[in-house]
């Protein structure tokens, strides 16, 4: 009987934990169902979704919530202007329908010329700032590929990031430094430059310098993900050759590739440099790039309530296509 007894408190259990983590309705999720209620004090907007009848922030409060806490649109310490500005030529998406209607740029950089450098960048995914400090121009910005091909070229989109470069105030303009981390394979990029993409040269680019970080594309990663997945399901493994079958998928060369680039973006970030990331599209490897190196530099981030804004601010408002990696 005490068997029996057991058995039937297992299959209970079962049948809890399947219906938590398979609700027959969406609101019934844990995301939904235990959360804290909103301050009543809260300074940003919010408004009502009526088909899951869930409460949310308006996302373009979030950023703008965000860009105060960072300081990127304050006075310097000496006084000076910031050299960032605000701009809402993206209100209605007709800039880059994947990105934020809040974007940042150079001060000295008009809004007229940005049309001319979206159309220049893949997906018209131009170079907008994802994170900096109020106490000098270190930053992190993120784009996609250029449409260099094999010699196109743009005059906005090269003086958008010469003026990138300059604002990170190094006494002698000509030195200013203005870092690109590429997150794919030279290769793959070599290949995209043939069919009209590419990267920045320092041709057309002087104040650049360009590195490659070796970062497969999602197909890989899917595809790693998969083998490693199921050698772990498998119920066939051997103990014996373990290390040497993870090793096999891939998996961890992924993951160390991506925090090496991670990583790399945080330092020169934190030795006061400009870092401009991208891929091919800028929506998966940069995020994931420019999300881990601002863990890495911003205690903010690492807490409950800093975690989700940043989710929310380089996955969600930048477009990563959720509704197609998690299908």
């Amino acid at each position: 009987s005490d068997l029996n007894h057991r058995d039937s408190e297992i299959e209970q259990a079962v049948k809890v934990i399947q219906t938590y983590a398979f609700p027959g309705r969406t609101q019934h999720l844990f995301a939904y169902e235990h959360r804290l209620p909103p301050p009543p004090d809260a300074a940003v907007r919010r408004r009502r979704n009526g088909l899951l009848g869930i409460t949310f922030t308006d996302i373009s409060a979030v950023l703008e919530a965000e860009l105060e806490r960072q300081g990127v649109l304050a006075d310097r310490p000496d006084g000076s202007p910031s050299p960032w500005r605000c701009t809402r030529a993206n209100d209605r998406y007709q800039l880059c329908g994947s990105y934020p209607r809040v974007l940042v740029v150079p001060r000295d950089f008009g809004d007229n010329d940005l049309p001319l450098v979206a159309a220049f960048r893949s997906g018209q995914r131009l170079p907008v700032l994802t994170w900096g400090t109020r106490g000098d121009s270190a930053s992190i910005w993120r784009s996609s590929q250029p449409k260099v091909g094999m010699s196109a070229s743009c005059a906005p989109d090269e003086r958008l990031l010469e003026l990138m470069a300059t604002a990170c105030g190094a006494a002698d303009a000509a030195r200013a430094i203005l870092h690109i981390v590429d997150c794919r394979p030279r290769a793959n990029a070599m290949a995209n430059r043939a069919a009209g993409a590419g990267y920045e040269s320092t041709a057309n680019y002087p104040s650049s310098r360009l590195e490659f970080f070796n970062i497969e594309n999602v197909h890989h990663m899917r595809h790693s993900l998969g083998r490693i997945t199921n050698m772990m399901l498998s119920p066939n493994g051997q103990d014996v050759h373990h290390a040497s079958h993870v090793d096999e998928t891939k998996w961890l060369t992924h993951v160390r590739l991506v925090l090496k680039a991670s990583w790399e973006t945080a330092n020169l970030v934190y030795r006061r440099a400009s870092v401009l990331v991208h891929c091919s599209h800028g929506w998966d490897r940069t995020s994931q790039v420019v999300g881990l190196a601002q863990i890495m530099l911003d205690p903010y981030f690492r807490t409950f309530e800093g975690f989700p804004v940043l989710v929310e601010k380089d996955w969600l408002a930048f477009g990563h296509a959720f509704q197609l990696r998690l299908a």
